[in-house]
């Protein structure tokens, strides 16, 4: 424990290996006592010589350390100017993508937009579909009816003519038997000029069913011919 009045000794630790380090106080004190007045000099000037290689050393290597952080500094700084540089490109870079990013999103936009339009006339053009295919269809519809009326008529057409070739056929018969009896008739008329037949009216009538025009067989200067 240390008291007041107690001398504190201390050594300090020398540089080299060839100083002797004392093992103890009491030794170190014995040794003090045994140096003379120019002995503590000495020891104080080479303790102040070797304080002062000691700081030389610290210097030197403080001003080695210094040109080396002189040194790393402007290498440090000619990388924070090319740092800067390449910031300013990316920065030019980024300002670009984003106007490239700006660019791309309205031509998403107009884009989009002429989907949508498309869309909306897809469904138009699906729906103008649907009705010409329902057009197509009546029409279709309307078509076969169109054909099978036609096919009708053309029957029907084919029996007319049929029809018409035997009323023909037997007009001309009926002209044929027209002409004998007008014939008939003249060669009467020749034959008996002036003899003339009186029959009543109801008979004419009954003869010729009412002068039906089937009974009929022509015309002549003298009137309407009639077969009873």
């Amino acid at each position: 424990q240390i008291e007041n009045g107690d001398i504190i000794c201390f050594q300090k630790r020398p540089k080299s290996c060839n100083q002797h380090l004392y093992p103890s106080v009491k030794l170190f004190l014995e040794h003090v006592h045994k140096l003379t007045k120019e002995g503590r000099k000495i020891c104080a000037l080479e303790e102040e010589i070797v304080e002062f290689r000691r700081l030389s050393d610290l210097n030197i290597a403080a001003n080695l350390e210094c040109t080396q952080l002189r040194h790393e500094r402007d290498n440090a700084i000619l990388q924070v100017d090319e740092f800067r540089g390449q910031n300013d490109l990316v920065r030019l870079q980024i300002e670009e993508a984003k106007k490239e990013c700006d660019q791309l999103r309205h031509e998403l936009d107009n884009a989009m937009r002429q989907v949508d339009e498309f869309r909306g006339q897809n469904d138009l053009v699906r729906l103008q579909i649907e009705e010409s295919k329902k057009e197509c269809n009546q029409l279709r519809h309307e078509r076969d009816n169109a054909v099978r009326q036609i096919d009708a008529l053309l029957n029907q057409n084919t029996v007319g003519r049929i029809q018409i070739e035997e009323a023909k056929m037997e007009c001309s018969q009926l002209k044929h038997e027209r002409d004998n009896a007008v014939r008939q008739v003249d060669e009467l008329w020749d034959r008996n000029s002036q003899f003339i037949l009186e029959f009543r009216f109801t008979c004419l009538e009954q003869a010729t069913e009412h002068f039906k025009d089937l009974c009929k067989i022509g015309d002549t200067e003298y009137g309407c011919v009639y077969k009873g």
